[in-house]
Formats: structure tokens, sequence, C-alpha cells
């Protein structure tokens, strides 16, 4: 039969408690430093440096190819670095990993696969339960309950996931990943394959999820952002960011390596000149606020590099 503990070692465990929540205020969500890694001969991630204070909501843009799901795989400890370090409220990946809610890329999931809702937000707590049975309990069966009345589907429970709308799948995901009770939420390209109706209803959910935890999402797409990011940063293998919420055209140029048109969800944006005018202006021309034609912001669509129209 297990010992009561005395006073002092109730005291000694609330002193700790409070330590803990203490150090924890104390240091950023997420701190990466000169993070490097290198795939089959090719810099993936170079001196890559971030630092996401706890209760922001931050973006990083950036063209296809640019690193921006290597750079959450490190944060998740999922790929270890050539050289640099992630550190989570202080700690490694591998101690602070449950921390972290994970939404993977849309097409990663087989939708085909004869689940119901609940099963399926369920399996988000798996990280949760000790032992070798690892039976679901009732904890976990009210947490998931909960996931799902935030994001709105709670009536979906018992539909089979194939069944739902491409909207209802995301939110289905999205409830996956938060039912652990993260302090951070890491989206990687969350609207790729869901349509304008769908991507709209994401910006209302990903303000009401700021509200409870840290932010962290990558995309290619910079007409996903919201007016409620409070840091932007671009990633192109090398990270440029002013840690503020305005995109620069430094930024844009350094990362797209072309002009791009900035169009963004209550973002202030700003078009670019062309490929040929930015070539014949001379460069402290190039920060005048110009007025641009249809044909230039055509031009300077650049798709290739991960621009958009």
């Amino acid at each position: 039969m297990p010992q009561e503990k005395s006073g002092t070692e109730y005291d000694d465990a609330a002193r700790n408690s409070r330590q803990s929540r203490q150090n924890i205020a104390s240091v950023p969500a997420i701190e990466i430093k000169d993070l490097t890694i290198h795939r089959e001969g090719q810099t993936v991630l170079d001196k890559v440096s971030l630092k996401i204070e706890e209760g922001q909501s931050y973006a990083i843009i950036g063209p296809n190819g640019g690193g921006k799901t290597t750079l959450l795989k490190s944060i998740l400890g999922l790929i270890k670095p050539d050289s640099g370090f992630v550190k989570i409220y202080g700690e490694s990946p591998a101690v602070n990993r449950y921390m972290l809610g994970y939404v993977p890329q849309f097409h990663t999931f087989d939708f085909s696969y004869p689940i119901s809702v609940r099963d399926m937000v369920l399996t988000g707590r798996l990280g949760h339960i000790k032992g070798i049975r690892r039976r679901y309990s009732d904890e976990d069966r009210r947490c998931a309950e909960e996931a799902m009345k935030t994001l709105g589907i709670l009536h979906l429970a018992d539909r089979t996931l194939s069944d739902l709308s491409g909207g209802e799948q995301q939110r289905a995901i999205i409830a996956r990943a938060i039912v652990g009770n993260p302090k951070v939420l890491l989206l990687d390209e969350p609207t790729v394959y869901v349509d304008s109706p769908t991507e709209e209803k994401f910006h209302d959910i990903l303000v009401e999820l700021h509200k409870k935890m840290t932010v962290i999402m990558v995309t290619h797409d910079i007409g996903v952002i919201s007016s409620g990011v409070d840091v932007i940063a671009c990633l192109n293998v090398k990270m440029f960011t002013h840690y503020s919420a305005e995109i620069t055209s430094d930024m844009i140029l350094n990362t797209y390596k072309c002009p791009v048109d900035l169009i963004a969800h209550g973002l202030a944006h700003r078009v670019l000149h062309d490929h040929s005018a930015l070539e014949s202006v001379p460069e402290h021309e190039h920060e005048e606020d110009t007025e641009i034609s249809d044909r230039d912001k055509i031009r300077c669509g650049c798709t290739e590099h991960g621009g958009g129209q």
C-alpha cells in the first residue's frame, strides 16, 4: 500500500510545479539557432534561426522545396540537424515534444480508411497513454469530445471520415492535433487541398485556436495568411524576417528570387515591379511606391517560384 506524502513532501512537490511553470514562462516557446540540415549532398536548411514567444501566431512562407516541412519536422524532433539546435520551452524536442500538436499536409492522410471521426480524433491521445494495453480512458474520450466541439464537428463524431466534405475533414485533422491540449500548434500547408469557402472558415478557426495556444503555420501561398498573424518570416533554405507582421520587398526577393504579387487576408500588401522593371530601375528606386499596370502584375506571377497571380 502506498505511503501518504508528508506535508513537507507536498510542499516540495508544489514548489517544483511552480518552478516548472516559471521556467516555461521565462523561455521562448520555440528557439532555433543556426539550424543546418543537408540531404543527399544538398543544403536544405542553412543556419536558420528564429525565436517564437509563447502566445504568438507565426507564419512562415516560402516556395515549394524551400525547407518548410523539414523545419517543422526538425521542431518535432523527427529530423536530426547536422548543426545548430532546436529548443521547445528550453528543452530538446525529445523532452518536450508532448507540448506540440501537429497538422501534417492534407494529402498525407488516407481518408478512405474506414474509421469514424471520433476514433480518428482519439488517436491524437495515444502519446498520452502509458503501458502496454494502451486503452483510452474516460479522460481521453472527454478530451476528444472537447476537441471536436471546439472545431464544430461534434455532431459528426460517429460519421465515417470518408463521408465528410473537404472542410470537415480538415477540421477533423486539426481536432486530432489539439486533442492532447498542446501549447504549440504546427500546421504544414493547411489549405492546399481545400476550396476557397473552406479556406475562409479556416482563418476563423485559426483565430480561435490562437486564443489558446501558440500557432506556427508554414505555407507557400501568401494568400492564406490572416490579419491575426504576429510575425511573418520567409524561408528558402535561409530564413528572412524582420520579426513583425510586415512582408518587405527584400524578404520576398531574397526568398522567391523574383517579384510576386502580395495578396493576403486583411494584410496591407504591395505589388512589386516585374523582372524587366527591376533590371532597368536603379536600386534606390525599387523602394518607391509606384503604381504598377495590370500587365506588369500578370508578369510578376512567377508561379514556378511559388508565387501566385
